[in-house]
């Protein structure tokens, strides 16, 4: 019996100890994947653009069913592509796990040309991002940037922020 007890006292300490890294786990890999569906749709949105020979447009909508961008900067909780004013591609950003994101784009929309470069309001984009923040106590490094740089480049960074 004492030994049964210690066993599931020793268990109690494993799981106490576990259970923290797994959390920080789970929120690193949701960031992880939000950024890279991020990124995914924006190498969309550029090949699209280049195929069609004309621009093609990723913004921030206001349901899973919208067939507009809105005009101001905001949480984004739903996003679509246009190309000639028709959605080719809408998603949802999942809400799981407390994330969020927002952009630093003019009124969270971008416009990638037949050139493959990509504007917001029409000037070309040169670092600004869309950012994907999951609460502070979740992981150390708690947000991801997708950053859009000169020339058109995307990169992704980690970082710890203060919400």
């Amino acid at each position: 019996m004492v030994e049964l007890m210690l066993t599931i006292a020793v268990a109690a300490v494993l799981i106490a100890v576990a259970a923290p890294s797994f959390t920080s786990l789970r929120f690193s890999q949701s960031l992880t994947t939000q950024a890279n569906e991020m990124l995914w749709v924006i190498n969309f949105v550029r090949s699209e653009a280049i195929r069609r020979n004309r621009p093609v447009t990723l913004c921030r909508s206001s349901s899973e069913a919208s067939t507009a961008c809105v005009t101001a900067n905001g949480v984004w909780r739903y996003w679509i592509v246009l190309a000639n004013g028709s959605v080719i591609r809408r998603g949802v950003i999942p809400e799981k796990n407390g994330l969020s994101q927002s952009s630093t784009l003019t009124a969270d929309s971008l416009v990638i040309g037949a050139d493959g470069l990509t504007r917001t309001n029409n000037t070309l984009v040169n670092n600004q991002y869309l950012e994907i923040i999951a609460p502070i106590s979740a992981v150390e490094k708690n947000a991801r940037r997708v950053v859009l740089g000169a020339g058109s480049r995307i990169n992704i960074q980690k970082l710890s922020l203060q919400q």
